[in-house]
C-alpha cells in the first residue's frame, strides 16, 4: 500500500517542462528516468516540446525540491511529428541532489480496474504539482487508457501503479487519458 510519504518520494522524480516559442509557451509534464555523471534524463511527450509551425526558443524543466531555480534542457531523441510520440531530455548543471529516479515497471499485466496516480502541471484548480487518483480503464491498441483528474499540463508525465511508470501521458481526451506503456 503506498503512503503520502512515498508520494512525496516520486514528486522528487516528476518535473515541469516548460517550452518557449516566440508567440507564447507550453508547460507540461516530465519525469527523470535515468542519471549520467552529470546530467540527468527526461521523458516526456514530444508534442510538450513542439511547436506547430515553430522550433522551440528553450525548454526548461524545474524540479519539485529546486522550484526557484528551471534548468535548461537539451532534446537527445523525440518521435517528432507523432501526437503520441515520447522525447528524451538532458539537463546538467547545477542539478538538485534530492532527486528520484523513476522505475519502470514493464512487467505487469493489466485488465483494467487498477487504481492509479498521475502527478503532473494540470493548468487548472491552482494547484502547481497534483497528484491525481484514477482508474485504468483498458487498452486502444497498445495505448493504455486511463480516467481521473488529468488535463493537458499532465502530458509527458508519468502513470504510476504502485509507485513505477506503467506509461506516459500523451493524450487527454474529455475525461480519459492516454498513455504509451512503458514496454
Amino acid at each position: 500500500v503506498w503512503s503520502d510519504e512515498d508520494m512525496g518520494l516520486l514528486k522528487k522524480g516528476v518535473v515541469k517542462v516548460t517550452t518557449q516559442f516566440a508567440n507564447g509557451q507550453k508547460v507540461g509534464t516530465g519525469f527523470i528516468a535515468g542519471q549520467g555523471k552529470k546530467h540527468l534524463f527526461i521523458v516526456t511527450a514530444s508534442h510538450v516540446i513542439e511547436g506547430e509551425v515553430e522550433v522551440p526558443q528553450s525548454i526548461h524543466v524545474t524540479f519539485f525540491t529546486h522550484q526557484e531555480e528551471p534548468l535548461v534542457a537539451e532534446v537527445i531523441n523525440k518521435e517528432g511529428g507523432d501526437p503520441r510520440g515520447l522525447a528524451l531530455l538532458k539537463v546538467g548543471g547545477d542539478l538538485p541532489d534530492d532527486v528520484e529516479i523513476l522505475e519502470w515497471d514493464t512487467q505487469t499485466r493489466f485488465n483494467g480496474g487498477e487504481g492509479v496516480h498521475v502527478i503532473g502541471f494540470p493548468q487548472v484548480g491552482g494547484n502547481p504539482w497534483a497528484v491525481t487518483r484514477g482508474t485504468l480503464s483498458g487498452f486502444d491498441g497498445p495505448i493504455l487508457k486511463f480516467s481521473g483528474g488529468v488535463e493537458e499540463g499532465n502530458s509527458g508525465g508519468p502513470l504510476l501503479y504502485q509507485g513505477k511508470v506503467i506509461g506516459v501521458i500523451v493524450e487527454i481526451i474529455r475525461q480519459f487519458g492516454n498513455a504509451k506503456p512503458s514496454q
